[in-house]
């Protein structure tokens, strides 16, 4: 009897212990790693996140960026990510041969150059879309971008710079002499759009463009951007066009008389909640990228709120992983939490702005991070298999410049006009809005503006 009362005492224990540590052991269990914990220990969100980081910021004495400790947020979820030691790229001795590529590397290299020359045959239709999709178009391939309009194609910096017009919209106009830029629907969705995506295509700042049969260039649409700074508007695209065409250093005064700068442009940004950005806060992250690129490569000193924006950006980027999910896209919450939606477009809209951001602003040797290769993969098979290569203007131009982006930096641009001349892709083209580009049915030739082009001709409808 003792010893069956025993028994029965260790199997109630046993059963108890089970019962106590099972939603526990669930919890850890590997294949809740990718879910977002409520109750106690939430993901930080990012305005919290932002916060945090920004108090740090403002502690941060004034002295030799060199002496300064890096910053560290002491959150449940803010632990900076480790990168595999087998992702690091490898440095080669001057006159060393390259090593050779993987299976993996040499299968992702082609589905980058493959998915690249099949979507720059998907040209934006100015008959049928407006400008924001054409300057959404030329985001993804810079000034190789090609758009159609009356059934042949033509330069889309050229279209853009001529104020072509898009379905029934112009971008560009002139007031009083000087050169102005409209918003709005199927116009600029954001005060100085337009500046930041030629900026992003590396167009020249004396570059013609022509206004209500006025001509203008780059230069002035720059001094129009300048002039109508002002605090507490958005001014994202401004510190990107602006960082672009003005020397770091450069210092001004706006319409109203305020004197104004990029540090000052860089200072207003960092104080504004990243959630609050344009897509999620991606391009006001990508701003403060921008500006700070553009500040290294004049080797100016990185200090003030240079510094400031430095480490916020590497404290961002290691933030960003929480967001990540298993199969390498991005939450569809953005940085406010971590969701997953089915719907394809909602993943390729928050994945590709986001990959595009880290792709920019990552040292080079860190687009080796499996992490970072994961998300590639993930555009590359969603964008791949998507039916007819029909997907919204706007989200595939941000994924299509994430994966430029990385395909140069990894492995050397590819030919993206190889399939040009493959009718079935070239001639079967809906777009997002509806309707089917019509290219030139006698060749099918890609036709960039003939000699002698007249800027204006396409102010004629």
């Amino acid at each position: 009897m003792r010893l069956h009362a025993a028994s029965k005492a260790i199997t109630i224990t046993v059963a108890l212990t089970i019962f106590i540590t099972l939603p526990a052991m669930l919890r850890a269990a590997p294949w809740q790693a990718d879910k977002v914990t409520s109750g106690s220990v939430p993901i930080m969100t990012s305005r919290q996140y932002q916060e945090e980081v920004q108090r740090k910021l403002e502690a941060i004495p004034d002295k030799d960026p060199a002496e300064t400790d890096p910053i560290t947020v002491d959150s449940p979820n803010s632990d900076p990510p480790q990168v595999p030691a087998e992702a690091a790229q490898e440095t080669l001795d001057d006159g060393e041969l390259p090593r050779e590529l993987t299976d993996r590397e040499r299968e992702r290299k082609n589905a980058l150059s493959k998915c690249l020359a099949i979507y720059y045959t998907r040209q934006v239709d100015a008959e049928v879309l407006r400008p924001w999709s054409i300057m959404h178009g030329l985001i993804g391939y810079g000034e190789e971008t090609l758009i159609i309009y009356r059934g042949r194609r033509y330069d889309a910096t050229e279209y853009l710079c001529a104020n072509g017009i898009g379905d029934d919209r112009r971008i560009l106009y002139a007031e009083d002499g000087k050169l102005r830029t409209r918003m709005g629907i199927g116009v600029q969705g954001h005060e100085a759009q337009l500046l930041a995506m030629l900026a992003q295509a590396n167009v020249p700042h004396s570059r013609p463009l022509t206004a209500d049969g006025q001509d203008f260039t780059v230069a002035d649409l720059v001094q129009t951007e300048m002039e109508s700074c002002r605090s507490d508007s958005e001014l994202t695209f401004k510190l990107i066009g602006l960082a672009h065409y003005l020397q770091s250093d450069k210092v001004w005064e706006n319409a109203a008389g305020e004197e104004w700068s990029l540090e000052r442009l860089l200072k207003e940004e960092l104080a504004q909640p990243v959630d609050d950005g344009a897509c999620g806060g991606t391009h006001r992250l990508m701003a403060l990228s921008y500006a700070l690129a553009q500040r290294k490569a004049e080797g100016k000193p990185i200090d003030g709120h240079w510094y400031r924006a430095e480490r916020f950006i590497s404290d961002f980027q290691a933030y960003s992983w929480k967001f990540q999910h298993r199969e390498g896209s991005f939450s569809t919450g953005w940085f406010k939490e971590k969701k997953f939606s089915g719907e394809v477009e909602k993943r390729l809209y928050t994945t590709g702005h986001i990959l595009e951001w880290l792709v920019f602003s990552l040292p080079e040797e860190d687009l080796k991070d499996p992490r970072i290769e994961r998300t590639v993969d993930f555009l590359l098979n969603l964008m791949l298999s998507t039916p007819n290569y029909d997907l919204a203007v706007g989200p595939r131009g941000h994924a299509l410049h994430a994966l430029r982006m990385y395909e140069e930096k990894v492995f050397g641009k590819s030919d993206y006009t190889r399939f040009m001349n493959n009718k079935r892709l070239v001639n079967n083209n809906p777009q997002n809005g509806g309707g089917t580009s019509k290219p030139d049915q006698k060749s099918g030739d890609v036709r960039l503006f003939p000699a002698g082009f007249r800027r204006g001709k396409f102010n004629r409808r």
